[in-house]
């Protein structure tokens, strides 16, 4: 609807600032008085920061953002204690700045993510091909907070310890036992 709109040439002229500014404006607004048409209207905006783009099908390093409309697959972290670099987020995760914000992109349908569940079916998963810089920033974050999200979801640790994600110095990534060295007892003590 956007694209086909007198609107959308508006949009092209408006630098990222103003999309932050309308954003911000629109989270500010009483969204429990805002109706179906209008949250219809809002998720049609280009103005919805998201982490990166792709280019030829790999993703971009580093954080380049780009503003889209809201479409059926973009998320968002909520992120309680973890740490998450901005390298490892995937392209269709929203960057919001504000509490306003996030009260927004719930009254207009985008589902949130856990830490757990964001681990699980992105950060694991997709270990080896993410920025190797940003991947080990956002896993030392994760052994920081292991026991807190061992206590949220019994099967963590174990998931964890079967991921490949510690990296040898030709930057392989390997499952943190196959690392271990049942010869050395200085090993076994720690």
């Amino acid at each position: 609807a956007m694209k086909k709109s007198k609107y959308s040439d508006i949009f092209k002229s408006i630098d990222s600032n103003g999309r932050d500014v309308l954003r911000l404006f629109l989270a500010k607004e009483n969204l429990d008085q805002l109706s179906t048409r209008a949250c219809k209207i809002i998720s049609r905006l280009p103005i919805y920061m998201t982490y990166r783009k792709e280019s030829h099908g790999k993703q971009i390093k580093g954080s380049i953002e780009t503003y889209q409309s809201l479409n059926r697959n973009h998320k968002f972290l909520q992120s309680k204690i973890l740490n998450v670099h901005e390298g490892v987020m995937p392209a269709n995760y929203l960057k919001l700045n504000s509490n306003f914000e996030i009260q927004l992109i719930r009254k207009l349908g985008v589902p949130t993510v856990d830490e757990i569940t964001f681990c699980v079916d992105h950060l694991f998963c997709n270990s080896s091909t993410l920025d190797p810089s940003s991947r080990d920033k956002t896993m030392q974050s994760v052994l920081i907070n292991l026991s807190r999200l061992c206590m949220e979801s019994k099967g963590f640790a174990a998931l964890l310890s079967d991921t490949p994600f510690v990296p040898d110095e030709n930057g392989h990534l390997h499952k943190p036992g196959d690392l271990y060295d049942y010869e050395v007892p200085v090993l076994a003590t720690l």
